[in-house]
């Protein structure tokens, strides 16, 4: 009977961490069919990190920044799941961590929550929160964009109408006028 037991608790074990695996491969597709210009890239098992890094891009090829994903297939909600990705985040630079969890914490219950910085959302949500999230970094790096630009173009207009060129050109529509 025991090695009965032992045998069915190692099954189990097994299984549900197939469970997870299918859980996050079924992510990593959806991610990848739904976002085609992002770069996903599934973090490898045994290697430190989240499972999965969403490099969000415009269609341009633009970065605009990193979603980072963890995917939780367990038998309840442990608070060790929060830290260990924001250390993550921390450690790939990464703009937006998001576990996706079949067991939630009592403050997601819904199935979406923000705990101690982290997103927390049930895999239902998941396409929902990376959509939002997406187009957070893209209007965030887009606005970057335009003001970078924008004191660009306003150090070269100055440059500009500083310059010999522009005094030249004036004088000679000037020249122009006074003549007509």
């Amino acid at each position: 009977r025991k090695s009965n037991d032992e045998m069915a608790r190692k099954l189990d074990q097994r299984s549900k961490q197939l469970q997870g695996e299918v859980l996050e491969l079924d992510l990593e597709k959806t991610l990848r069919d739904t976002y085609i210009f992002d770069s996903i890239e599934p973090i490898g098992k045994g290697i430190h990190g989240a499972d999965i890094r969403q490099i969000v891009k415009t269609q341009r090829g633009n970065v605009c920044g990193i979603i980072l994903w963890e995917v939780k297939q367990q038998k309840s909600w442990k608070k060790d799941f929060i830290e260990k990705l924001k250390i993550d985040m921390r450690d790939a630079k990464a703009n937006i961590p998001i576990i996706v969890s079949t067991q939630l914490p009592e403050s997601a219950r819904n199935g979406f929550g923000f705990i101690d910085g982290v997103y927390v959302v049930s895999p239902s949500l998941a396409v929902s929160i990376a959509e939002a999230m997406r187009q957070q970094l893209i209007d965030i790096a887009r606005e970057r964009f335009v003001t970078q630009n924008k004191e660009d173009k306003a150090e070269d207009l100055y440059v500009y109408v500083t310059s010999q060129e522009f005094r030249q050109h004036l004088e000679a529509l000037a020249e122009v006028y006074h003549a007509m």
